[in-house]
């Protein structure tokens, strides 16, 4: 998620439940873990991986993440795809 946003909102039910930038968010809930929609997951799942988060499928196109992650200057070496066979 860093590599695309620096901050995230999470919304249920029309209401903001928490936001701020995406390492608090996810350090805040890191026990509980947070839970992410995304299309591809595949590729979310490896990025996000390779940024130290640790990461669940939880079915559905949604991911299941926890951890803090770490910083990640440049963000081609976060994406799988970005370095080739």
């Amino acid at each position: 998620m860093q590599q695309v946003c620096d901050r995230v909102s999470i919304m249920a039910g029309g209401r903001c439940l928490v936001q701020g930038p995406v390492d608090e968010v996810l350090a805040a809930h890191q026990q509980a873990g947070v839970v992410l929609s995304v299309d591809p997951p595949d590729v979310a799942a490896a990025v996000l991986r390779e940024a130290g988060y640790d990461v669940v499928d939880a079915g559905r196109g949604r991911l299941r993440v926890g951890g803090t992650g770490r910083p990640v200057d440049d963000p081609a070496q976060a994406d799988p795809a970005a370095r080739g066979p």
